[in-house]
């Protein structure tokens, strides 16, 4: 969900003129001098946020015992340097979110605002998602926000410490967006309208919409293999090309982004899919999120998933659809 934010900010920028998608890493920030020389030469702002790169993206290494970050922020860029590459250049699809926190470098060093500040007036603000933020102060005195919890084998639950993330931390434009199901519905209907509109006008803005250069975001940029089922090609922000509509038992023309990586606590899909104008949001606030409800008991986690669709609401406690507020 966050790494759709971060490259919409990027895509805002390219728009703006501030860079292009193929502008090098190197260009933009500096410090960038990595341990792979190719890198140096040939890594782009679109390799971050495709998963191309090739490179190792440890997430071991940035978080500790109890969700407490270890690095800081500023070491962001150093740590990236030291990665060696563990697949060819562009050649295959390896999952990084490393990739995402350069990119909110990338963001920060062109617009002189910090990540969180940049989508805050350029996206979440314009868009009236009044019920997502990017620091964890936001909501302090918030009374309706859920918790974190995992999931035994057993299919019992438990809470889970809230992972110290958030705008001016490290990793936070790979995870840091905290949302809830209706602003959520708000970005995938503006998505939509974005995407069928480019396609139609050719061009890379329209007025009144926050959203820039959305079609390049929807496009695929390196294949996927096993044992991504069912999913084909991987363009940016989490998107991935030919989600299965199950309701239709065929393969239809979509896409879908999530974010279900265990240490981020919570996790999040978004499934839009341009050609019938339809987008789903679903949220989680357990770990593993939609592994366990398929594998054991589901009822056992009714009361931690919300979802909906555009138009109507709806969640497992909730069949009829009638509008009923979520936050996450």
């Amino acid at each position: 969900m966050s790494k759709a934010f971060t490259a919409a900010a990027i895509g805002i920028l390219v728009e703006d003129g501030r860079l292009s998608w193929n502008t090098l890493v190197r260009d933009v920030l500096p410090a960038f001098n990595s341990s792979v020389s190719q890198m140096n030469e040939q890594l782009t702002v679109l390799d971050l946020l495709s998963h191309r790169s090739g490179l190792a993206g440890p997430n071991d290494i940035w978080t500790g015992s109890n969700s407490v970050p270890l690095l800081d922020k500023s070491q962001t860029v150093p740590t990236f340097n030291s990665f060696g590459a563990v697949n060819p250049f562009r050649g295959q699809f390896h999952y990084n979110n490393w990739g995402y926190a350069m990119a909110g470098e990338v963001i920060e060093a062109l617009s002189a605002q910090s990540w969180g500040t940049f989508l805050e007036q350029k996206l979440i603000k314009p868009l009236k998602m009044d019920r997502s933020f990017t620091t964890r102060s936001a909501f302090k005195n918030e009374n309706d926000v859920a918790k974190p919890y995992g999931a035994l084998d057993n299919a019992s639950v438990f809470p889970l410490a809230e992972i110290q993330m958030e705008d001016g931390t490290i990793m936070a434009p790979a995870g840091a967006v905290r949302s809830t199901v209706n602003d959520m519905l708000k970005w995938s209907a503006a998505l939509l309208s974005a995407y069928k509109d480019r396609l139609a006008s050719g061009q890379g803005s329209t007025t009144g919409s926050p959203l820039k250069q959305v079609p390049i975001q929807l496009t695929g940029h390196i294949p996927m293999m096993a044992p991504y089922y069912l999913e084909r090609t991987y363009g940016m922000v989490g998107y991935e090309q030919n989600c299965q509509a199950l309701w239709e038992r065929l393969a239809v023309t979509g896409y879908r982004e999530r974010n279900a990586n265990s240490w981020r606590r919570r996790s999040g899909i978004t499934c839009d899919i341009p050609s019938r104008k339809h987008g789903w949001i679903h949220l989680f606030n357990i770990s593993p999120a939609w592994k366990q409800q398929c594998r054991c008991c589901p009822d056992k986690f009714y009361s931690t998933q919300r979802s909906g669709r555009l138009g109507r609401r709806t969640s497992p406690g909730n069949p009829t659809g009638q509008p009923k507020s979520s936050r996450l």
